[in-house]
């Protein structure tokens, strides 16, 4: 059971959003599987990456990752 005070409610999601962000795919597919929520979590992930993957593109100073990310987002 969960107490009203409990630091960390939701660790799957919380690791699974630090994941997606580090782009650690097989990280983020674990933690997805272990959570609760998978079709909002999933929705949430896929408009992350697609949102990094903009971002990648637009800004020369980053390696481009945008095609990799955005082939994750699907």
């Amino acid at each position: 059971p969960l107490h009203k005070n409990d630091p960390l409610p939701t660790p799957y999601r919380d690791v699974f959003i630090w994941s997606v962000l580090s782009n650690r795919q097989d990280m983020a597919k674990l933690m997805w599987i272990m959570g609760k929520e998978q079709i909002a979590s999933a929705l949430m992930a896929t408009r992350l990456i697609k949102s990094m993957a903009g971002k990648a593109r637009a800004d020369d100073t980053i390696t481009d990752i945008s095609l990799e990310l955005l082939e994750h987002a699907k």
